[in-house]
């Protein structure tokens, strides 16, 4: 939908907006989202104007060619039709400014009303603007707060109750969304948006002969508005929710009536797609499917789908004869440009769905079509990791090297200086027939790579930004470092840091596409500096020292490959890394991938091992604040004592199964920003752990921070997100409280 917003007073002045579902500003024009109210649309037109043309609208009025007035409590696609033209004008003069004419009782009456009504709205009108920008923002805390105290003064008015009524609908608190939602079809019963919001808090509660009944209220609202997009998406809702219930015939026939007569409606597509699915005509659902993503590639539910389907028993090749029709021995340009990243697009999503096996088939076939790209051998080498495919991994960036030898970062770092790096050092290459899963102690050395050719970047001058190929090279480069130091293979390091360090400096990666991979080779940078004290790892590799394994996210790289003394027994502490999981992962309907590089990880470790287990960090920092600010969880603590009760729940499970001593270190309060909420945190993991007899707690929390416990000590800072490894002291020490030990030998 777009309007046409104009002043017509001087200086002239003209906005184009438009109403979306899913607002994205383009640049060109405004946008506004469907649940917007005139106030909204005011505000935005006087800040425009203020922008446009430095003088500030302070008392105009909404109104239409025909100069009717409209409510700011209205919504603007109520009020208006695609592609109007509205007004701004300036407002009547007051009563001090004009007196009034004597009028009839009953038109006294009247104004006394309206008065009482334009007092009403200019009481919480800028509260009102705030708590929609704080919703906008993501913010459904912070303004359902705000919405409820315009409740209280203003019980009926239907637009905080439509807002509030859609906060709780996405935060799957759906008895509440009820509550708003229920009297206010009762009271509003033209207003369409609500039928919709209703019929949707139904279908999520499983009631889908109500969903039906609100769907069709509204389709009978919009049948009157004549708007064939909306009438055809409410048709889906109801086929959806029939064929819930059981009724697909109906369901299917709604379907097929819409696609007759449009056969590129894409909610129908989708749904159409999901009955070929149970129909088992998966040839026919892919190519819908695959239509329905290139329409709507962000759909996280069409993605779903699609990797569900991808993961079934022949349908990878399916994917490849049937619909690609690629030629193994035929790759033209055609191919190269357009299958390609086809199949790496679907690879990329198909992994977050638990399809890791399905990704790295297809980034492998990606990579067979197009294999000088590095963004393809990037990505499957990230998806190597998440099966500790270390070995593989490393053979994999070698061998990409080998074949593209002159591709170069900054025209300083080339693949044949990493290939040569990799040939003279690395263990686990020069190894061909070592295990996965098996530990290479290989010692980190000093020598530098002598024939890097590069020249020294002058401090004074700011480094060119790397075109996306560069940066993704750069970002093989870096996570082949990564890649190296978990695996254990350490020697070289060195002379990869002294190769890869002169050229990032300078450079603004963190705010780039590869600033996770940069961010693991900065911190590792920093701990290979540590690995020449007494506590590093063995100078002779072929010294065996029963493991301690430490698995984590990114903070089990920080102690890895040190000893600390159990018992007076030397314990070599060995990295399990488990990238970017949180404790929340871990939950019984979850497919993301980290869950399954968990479980990988889990089944690396032997039996009878003993385990320290470090995660929750980043349930922590982005988790629980983002869950409360959703309104998913009222309290910090509620999120945080169902998550620990997961947590405890999984590790119960694996120490039965396999036989682990385990031990929970505290989440580390590295960040300021985020200490609070890991103190918090600490405390109830603490007291959930201490009812736990099969897991104790590592406690050392309170030593790693100042005496007022407000921050970390600064002999443990590293980098601003690890730890120094002088942590490892207090955690030897820890050891020696607890009275269940680890095994002896």
């Amino acid at each position: 939908m777009k309007l046409y917003l104009h002043y017509e007073e001087q200086p002239e002045f003209t906005l184009i907006l438009r109403i979306e579902k899913n607002v994205v500003n383009d640049g060109r024009t405004k946008c506004l989202s469907e649940n917007a109210t005139v106030l909204q649309l005011k505000h935005l037109f006087v800040e425009e104007y203020k922008r446009s043309k430095g003088r500030e609208l302070k008392n105009v009025d909404v109104v239409n060619s025909e100069k009717k007035v409209y409510s700011l409590d209205s919504l603007v696609i109520k009020e208006f039709k695609d592609k109007e033209n509205v007004f701004f004008v300036n407002a009547a003069p007051t009563k001090e400014e004009k007196k009034p004419q004597p009028q009839p009782q009953s038109e006294r009456k009247k104004e006394k009303t309206s008065n009482n009504i334009i007092g009403l709205e200019k009481l919480y009108e800028q509260d009102l603007i705030q708590a929609v920008e704080l919703k906008s923002k993501g913010n459904y805390k912070a303004a359902s707060i705000i919405f409820q105290k315009i409740q209280a003064i203003d019980p009926k008015n239907f637009v905080v109750l439509i807002q509030l009524g859609d906060i709780f609908l996405n935060a799957k608190k759906i008895d509440r969304a009820l509550e708003y939602l229920v009297p206010l079809t009762q009271s509003q019963p033209q207003l369409i948006e609500a039928f919709i919001l209703l019929g949707h808090a139904y279908f999520e509660k499983g009631d889908f002969r109500n969903a039906v009944e609100s769907y069709s209220k509204a389709l009978v609202l919009a049948k009157d508005k004549k708007d064939k997009s909306l009438i055809n998406q409410l048709k889906v809702f109801i086929a959806k929710s029939l064929y819930e219930s059981g009724e697909k015939s109906p369901a299917i026939q709604i379907l097929q009536q819409i696609l007759k007569e449009d056969e590129d409606c894409i909610p129908a597509l989708y749904r159409y797609s999901i009955a070929l699915i149970d129909q088992g005509y998966k040839i026919d659902a892919m190519r819908t499917l695959l239509k329905v993503l290139v329409a709507n590639g962000n759909d996280k539910q069409v993605k779903e789908t699609v990797s569900l389907i991808l993961q079934e028993k022949g349908s990878l090749e399916l994917l490849e004869k049937e619909i690609f029709n690629i030629d193994p021995k035929n790759i033209d340009t055609e191919t190269k440009n357009t299958v390609a990243p086809a199949l790496a697009f679907l690879a990329t999503f198909v992994k977050d769905f638990g399809g890791v096996n399905e990704s790295k088939y297809l980034f492998q076939r990606a990579l067979e079509i197009r294999p000088e790209s590095s963004s393809y051998c990037l990505n499957l080498v990230h998806v190597m990791e998440i099966s500790l495919e270390y070995d593989e991994a490393i053979k994999l960036i070698h061998s990409f090297c080998r074949s593209n030898l002159s591709s170069s970062v900054a025209s300083q770092i080339s693949c044949q200086d990493v290939a040569q790096i990799i040939e003279k050092y690395s263990v686990s290459f020069q190894n061909q027939s070592a295990s996965p899963s098996g530990v290479i102690l290989s010692s980190p050395i000093s020598e530098l790579n002598n024939n890097n050719n590069n020249t020294e970047i002058q401090k004074s001058e700011k480094p060119k930004d790397l075109p996306e190929n560069e940066l993704d090279l750069f970002a093989l480069f870096f996570t082949l470092v990564k890649v190296l130091y978990v695996r254990g293979d350490l020697a070289p390091l060195q002379p990869l840091i002294s190769l890869l360090d002169p050229i990032r400096k300078g450079r603004d990666l963190h705010f780039t596409t590869i600033r996770n991979e940069h961010a693991y080779f900065c911190c590792i940078s920093q701990l290979m500096n540590s690995h020449t004290d007494k506590n590093s790892i063995p100078k002779n590799p072929d010294v065996k020292l029963r493991p301690i394994y430490v698995a984590g996210d990114s903070h089990s790289i920080s102690p890895a490959w040190h000893v600390i003394s159990v018992k007076d027994e030397p314990r070599l502490l060995i990295p399990i890394l488990v990238t970017g999981l949180k404790i929340w992962h871990l939950r019984p309907k979850s497919r993301f991938f980290p869950k399954i590089n968990f479980l990988q990880a889990i089944s690396s470790i032997p039996l009878n091992s003993d385990v320290i287990f470090l995660f929750g960090e980043i349930d922590c920092r982005e988790g629980f604040p983002l869950c409360v600010q959703r309104c998913k969880y009222d309290t910090l603590e509620e999120g945080m004592n169902i998550t620990i009760n997961i947590y405890m729940d999984v590790l119960t499970k694996i120490i039965h199964e396999r036989k682990f001593a385990a031990f929970i270190h505290p989440v580390v309060p590295v960040l300021n920003e985020t200490r609070h909420i890991v103190k918090l945190f600490n405390r109830l993991l603490r007291s959930k752990v201490e009812r736990v007899k099969e897991i104790k707690g590592v406690d050392f929390f309170d030593k790693l921070l100042t005496p007022d416990q407000g921050a970390l000590k600064s002999c443990y800072y590293l980098d601003g997100t690890l730890l120094k490894q002088k942590n490892l002291e207090v955690l030897e020490e820890s050891f020696k409280s607890l009275k269940k030990i680890v095994k002896k030998n």
